[in-house]
């Protein structure tokens, strides 16, 4: 024992440099690990947003595409019927509907065909599942009224509608929806920007 003491005595400095190379050695590791990922993480955003632009570039066929339909000040209600709700069938222009997730540190966005309903809510077989305090398993709907696109709010959920300065609960009825309205359900913020192809 004594032997390995006096080892390390005399070849302090020897020792002192191997820990020290070895920690340089970690700590460039662990630089080159992380700068990897965070180039990984830029390729994958890139790879997103280049997705995202695809996606809106085959939806805007129409050079006027973008749907700007004028609608009133405030929401119209809307008397939701499985009839009245277009099916995924329907021959007619395609709306797009462009969700965006507003929130402290992101902005995400989802982009959907409302050809069928699309459903928002925290469950996971919903069509944009929403893990936010309180938003139900099934929150709320979007969906076509003829060519229109409408959102409702499902039984026992509350979702509002905002539209410039005014603001309204959603009624399971339903009502109209246009570009920059905002729907808040539970915590959940999303805007919504309305395409047509």
């Amino acid at each position: 024992m004594t032997e390995i003491l006096n080892f390390f005595r005399d070849n302090l400095a020897v020792c002192i440099g191997v820990i020290c190379a070895g920690a340089a050695l970690f700590l460039i590791l662990v630089i080159l690990i992380r700068k990897n990922q965070k180039e990984r993480m830029q390729e994958m955003e890139m790879i997103r947003e280049k997705r995202r632009d695809e996606m809106l570039t085959q939806a805007l066929i129409n050079p006027e595409a973008g749907y700007r339909g004028t609608g009133p000040a405030v929401p119209v209600d809307v008397a939701y019927s499985n009839q009245s709700a277009r099916t995924g069938n329907f021959s007619g222009p395609a709306v797009m509907a462009e969700l965006t997730e507003i929130g402290a540190v992101s902005r995400k966005k989802y982009l959907f065909n409302l050809g069928t309903a699309v459903s928002l809510g925290a469950g996971a077989d919903c069509s944009l599942c929403l893990n936010y305090r309180g938003v139900a398993g099934h929150h709320c709907e979007l969906f076509l009224h003829g060519t229109d696109a409408c959102a409702r709010s499902l039984p026992g959920c509350r979702t509002v509608l905002q539209r410039g300065g005014h603001t309204s609960e959603i009624a399971p009825g339903g009502v109209f929806v246009k570009n920059g309205d905002r729907l808040m359900l539970g915590e959940a913020i999303l805007e919504i920007r309305l395409l047509k192809a």
